[in-house]
């Protein structure tokens, strides 16, 4: 606790008529110093004794603040108040019972507070530390007489009471939407109105300097006005005989102080620029050839996201963009930065996996990193090493190896060794004159095969619909009626196989059940049922229905299922046939079917067919209640009735 804050808490005691000024007072101490955070957040948990360093600093954190906050709240009460609360633990405590003595709200004062907020303009020229201060005074009053107001619109309203000379500052808070606290917006202003002093210094100098520097600009290329004294001796003069001697002996002496001079290009005395030789004599060479040849350079390497650089001073594998990156995960704001060779720091923003596929093998990266702001895709040296791969170096190629086995292999281009993916589509600088010869992708027709002609123009039909519209005269004779293969044919008309397998039909009862969970339906059912779940016997084809509110009932209706037919037929369920769904994967679902010794089948992914007999049971099940819905002119609500 500095002196200067001992000084500021002694000269403001609270005592029973102050509170409202004290209170501005500490409140003022606690944002200097950054502990009001205390007074407004929650003490984080007390962290175990194995607890990491990031678990363990936030709490150090709140601790050391509290510790020093409420020393300051203290130092400021009188002997009786500071023994009356001496025993509280918290700062937040302590303000709170002081608020509870002698805080009173005023209307009129936070009515004034709130006006002076909002009204509240800083002059030009103006210490920006003063204006702060006093806004975050009005804050504290306004706050102290029952005015609510956070922290991020008390940064705004300081941010739009700046003057003009702020509006860079203002703009760049705005734009790059950067979160301020009140120490911190305090701090960088005084900083920012620093820098502006000092910018306006160098500014003047610069005038200054560049007034004495092009004085010699007077005496050729501006008409200066005479001094007094020589405006007398002309007049003097005026009207005489030896008036034009005068002027001519003036004007010599003008041209000899204007050979006189320091040169802008070799800084040489006796001439100017327009005539010096140095000047002149590049001038010239720069003329000579200046259209005979035009050039249009373009780089597409820059921008080609397939090719990819083995990098040895890379620490790290970076790409351009998320083409290709899988199982990546976002990164915050400053998580991962990295330094490029021209000193700009720059942040990735992603992390992922990337599998790069080549002409005969695939090469896999981990831990490659997206940052948006290279040009470049950049393979590291150490990170394959790391990933027990192997590189070879020649001349003109890289090699990479996995267990002895290579995998793929890098050219040299333009000094660097660059492995291209099956995605390159770019044009390399060394192809840029190169003649591209495109490939059609349609097959070349033949004039005679006419049938083919004609099955391609007409949509792909078949050769028994052309010889139909031969026969109507639609078309002209055919020189040839037969199809080659058409594999475009094969790939567009593709269908899937019909399901045609039928499964073991069961020999005696509860062999096997069906089941299938149906839902959730459109309007709830009275009683608050939106789905209903089937069991159906295989061998007598006997089902049951029972109605739910929510799918993590299953387990319960198959139980109470369970105990009925085992009980009635005295005979125990032997295999349980389902689909995949989320109520018969669940861990206690499977335990139990395991704990009863009943085997579970499950359908194939994307295969309904499988569990078809619960499916044909569903929709013929919500055929009949829509009929008598239908029938009865019932509400919609009504058809857990109908099932």
């Amino acid at each position: 606790m500095t002196s200067a804050t001992l000084n500021i808490l002694a000269a403001d005691k609270l005592n029973r008529d102050n509170y409202a000024s004290w209170k501005n007072t500490i409140n003022t101490v606690l944002i200097i110093d950054d502990l009001r955070f205390v007074l407004v957040e929650e003490c984080p948990q007390v962290p175990t004794a194995n607890a990491t360093r990031t678990v363990r600093e936030p709490y150090e954190r709140w601790a050391k603040a509290n510790e020093k906050a409420r020393a300051y709240i203290l130092a400021s009460l009188s002997e009786v108040l500071a023994m009356k609360h001496e025993s509280m633990l918290t700062a937040r405590e302590i303000m709170d019972s002081l608020q509870e003595m002698f805080g009173q709200a005023s209307y009129q004062i936070k009515h004034d507070a709130l006006k002076y907020i909002y009204n509240a303009r800083m002059n030009e020229g103006a210490s920006v530390r003063e204006h702060v201060l006093n806004m975050m005074v009005h804050f504290n009053m306004a706050e102290m007489n029952g005015a609510v107001i956070d922290e991020a619109s008390q940064v705004s309203f300081i941010l739009e009471s700046l003057s003009e000379s702020f509006l860079q500052f203002r703009s760049n808070a705005v734009m790059n939407k950067i979160a301020y606290t009140l120490t911190t917006i305090l701090n960088e202003l005084q900083t920012f109105e620093s820098l502006m002093k000092i910018k306006g210094q160098k500014g003047e100098a610069n005038v200054a300097t560049s007034t004495r520097k092009f004085h010699r600009g007077l005496t050729s290329g501006t008409k200066s006005m005479p001094s007094s004294s020589g405006n007398k001796k002309w007049k003097k003069k005026k009207g005489g005989q030896g008036n034009k001697a005068n002027l001519a002996a003036a004007k010599t002496t003008k041209k000899a102080k204007a050979a006189k001079g320091i040169c802008f290009h070799c800084n040489q005395e006796g001439h100017w620029k327009r005539n010096c030789p140095k000047y002149l004599a590049e001038k010239k060479k720069a003329k000579q050839g200046k259209y005979d040849l035009l050039v249009l350079e373009t780089c597409l390497v820059e921008n080609d996201d397939s090719a990819w650089i083995i990098d040895s001073g890379a620490t790290n594998h970076v790409c351009s963009s998320f083409q290709g990156i899988s199982s990546w995960r976002q990164l915050e704001t400053g998580e991962m930065t990295m330094r490029v060779g021209t000193g700009h720091v720059i942040s990735a923003i992603a992390v992922g996996g990337l599998r790069l596929c080549l002409q005969k093998s695939f090469l896999l990266l981990e831990n490659v990193y997206v940052v948006p702001d290279l040009k470049r895709n950049l393979i590291s040296v150490k990170c394959l090493l790391e990933q027990s791969y192997s590189l070879t170096f020649n001349v003109n190629k890289v090699f990479i190896y996995k267990n002895g086995v290579e995998i793929c292999s890098a050219k040299l281009e333009n000094n660097l060794y660059v492995l291209r993916s099956l995605t390159s589509k770019a044009l390399l600088n060394t192809e840029m004159f190169k003649t591209a010869i495109t490939q059609n992708k349609r097959l070349k027709i033949s004039p005679k095969e006419n049938a083919h002609l004609w099955h391609l123009r007409l949509g792909h039909i078949n050769l028994n619909r052309i010889e139909r519209l031969v026969k109507n005269g639609l078309l002209s004779e055919l020189e040839e009626n037969s199809l080659p293969v058409c594999e475009s044919c094969l790939e567009g008309k593709m269908t899937k196989r019909p399901f045609t397998g039928k499964g073991h039909r069961a020999k005696e009862p509860l062999e096997l059940v069906h089941s299938d969970l149906c839902g959730p339906m459109n309007v709830k059912a009275r009683g608050g049922f939106e789905y209903f779940i089937t069991f159906t016997d295989d061998y007598s084809r006997y089902g049951y229905v029972y109605l739910m509110q929510h799918k993590s009932e299953a387990l319960e209706k198959f139980k109470e299922y369970k105990a009925e037919v085992e009980n009635a037929l005295s005979k125990t369920i032997k295999t349980f046939r389902s689909d995949r769904g989320g109520e018969y994967m669940d861990l206690k679902f499977q335990n139990y079917l395991m704990e009863c010794g009943i085997v579970s089948q499950l359908s194939a992914p994307g295969t309904p067919q499988q569990n078809g007999v619960s499916e044909r049971r569903n929709r013929t099940l919500l055929d009949m209640v829509r009929s008598m819905m239908s029938y009865a002119h019932l509400p919609n609500s009504f058809w857990g009735y109908a099932v």
